[in-house]
């Protein structure tokens, strides 16, 4: 499996969320106003957001030539969170998107991940 490639220099991280990918909740309510709640998966993934800020155009391109490596959101591959330093299988859950820092030739990209739990139909979650 690939992993998420390293870059040239420690990038700028803003915005970095982590949220349960999937609700594992399934309710019903009654006439009486009452609710019935139960859990419908027992493996939650998690999907992460964050922005790379100020990175160089050989970080970009890096990360470009990435993307096309794990087929864009097809492919799963190692990716340490830098909030716990935990390696987790992921998958791209939408393509990156690069935008002009002011700073000429600097970029910010948008990435979310999502985890992938193996042999389960949670996995497949975008």
């Amino acid at each position: 499996m690939p992993s998420f490639p390293t870059m040239s220099k420690s990038a700028n991280i803003s915005g970095f969320t982590r949220i349960a990918a999937i609700n594992p909740t399934k309710s019903s309510q009654f006439s009486s106003g009452h609710q019935l709640t139960r859990a419908i998966f027992t493996n939650v993934p998690y999907k992460w957001s964050f922005q790379y800020n100020l990175l160089t155009n050989a970080d970009k391109e890096l990360l470009v030539d990435f993307e096309k490596e794990v087929k864009y959101t097809t492919s799963a591959f190692d990716w340490v969170n830098p909030s716990d330093n935990i390696t987790y299988s992921v998958r791209f859950t939408k393509v990156l998107s690069f935008n002009m820092e002011r700073i000429e030739n600097y970029w910010s990209v948008a990435i979310e991940v999502v985890e992938r739990i193996p042999n389960s139909d949670a996995s497949n979650v975008s």
